[in-house]
């Protein structure tokens, strides 16, 4: 069963932040972006974390 997208999670996960470092010309970070990036640099899988 899916989360429909009006959900609260479901509309963070995919939101965009209004803040943070981006280099010139690539595309705004993604919240669940840098949940991604954080899980690696702590060495945690990354496949499946979306369906926790």
């Amino acid at each position: 069963m899916r989360m429909s997208p009006d959900r609260l999670p479901k509309q963070i996960l995919y939101s965009q932040l209004s803040s943070g470092y981006r280099q010139r010309g690539r595309p705004r970070l993604q919240f669940k972006d840098t949940i991604k990036r954080n899980l690696k640099l702590r060495d945690i899988m990354t496949d499946s974390w979306t369906s926790l």
